[in-house]
């Protein structure tokens, strides 16, 4: 649990906490050591929660799009991160944001497709892939 870059740092992710936990939890059991580490050499020992974040690869992972369209995104401002060193950082909870944006604005446009305005099918994800009349048929039994 411990971050192999700061042995003054005790890191506990939050999966690994038990609501009711025993003393015998690991983390606890960490827990405790750290703090009673700590106060025999004297120092003062201050807890932080922070949220947990993505590089670019990672958030590339979860929304299921290139590395490159992140790092735009990053860039035009879509997503918010932030910089450590030269590497971006994406907060878990900006992912969510980004990624609910993107349901949002794909069922918008697979909305307006089925409602009969004019197609936007950028992906081809339609091309040749149904009979002809078939989008024809599902609009008809779409409600207006």
């Amino acid at each position: 649990m411990k971050s192999p870059h700061d042995a003054d740092r005790l890191v506990i992710p939050p999966e690994s906490v038990a609501l009711n936990p025993s003393r015998d939890s690991a983390w606890v059991t960490a827990l405790l050591t750290f703090v009673e580490n700590a106060a025999r050499q004297g120092k003062t020992v201050t807890a932080q929660v922070s949220e947990r974040t993505l590089s670019p690869r990672q958030a590339a992972e979860l929304a299921d799009v290139s590395r490159a369209t992140i790092l735009r995104r990053i860039e035009d401002g879509t997503i918010s991160a932030s910089k450590r060193g030269t590497h971006w950082r994406i907060s878990e909870s900006e992912m969510a944001r980004y990624r609910h944006t993107l349901l949002i604005e794909t069922t918008s446009v697979m909305a307006n497709d089925w409602r009969g305005t004019p197609a936007r099918d950028t992906a081809g994800v339609l091309d040749g892939a149904h009979p002809p009349g078939y989008l024809d048929d599902l609009r008809q039994d779409w409600p207006a």
